[in-house]
């Protein structure tokens, strides 16, 4: 098991970075359309509440069920950013070049949810315990 706010600051200080050098995190949030279609829009969130939602989450990052949304990307200051990979269940961070930065604001109330991959059928207690 593995805690998501640690598995993000060491990732970030294995590649030679620190929280001080983020610019801004993208994650996907489901909304509806002006045609009440639904889909998936980037939106920017605040690091400090990504850490803090994180430092509730507890998962295994190993081969099975994937869990963290593939779609946070943690973009720093230098143009590199860092996004959700996973192979088999499997999951990790890996760094690249900059994206885009969306126009659209997060609604920070959605932030637990939607960190949660799309689907999954875990018991919500036992990734976010007390």
């Amino acid at each position: 098991m593995i805690n998501f706010k640690e598995e993000i600051l060491d990732t970030i200080a294995s590649n030679n970075k620190s929280t001080e050098d983020v610019d801004y995190v993208i994650l996907n949030e489901y909304q509806l359309t002006s045609d009440s279609n639904a889909e998936y829009v980037p939106s920017e969130i605040e690091f400090d509440h990504l850490l803090e939602v994180a430092d509730g989450i507890i998962y295994d990052d190993g081969y099975g069920t994937v869990i963290i949304d593939d779609s946070l990307k943690i973009v720093f200051k230098d143009g590199t950013y860092m996004d959700r990979k996973e192979y088999d269940g499997s999951e990790w961070f890996e760094f690249h070049s900059t994206p885009a930065r969306p126009s659209n604001k997060y609604k920070e109330e959605n932030l637990r949810s939607l960190l949660i991959s799309k689907g999954e059928e875990e018991d919500e207690d036992e990734l976010f315990p007390e």
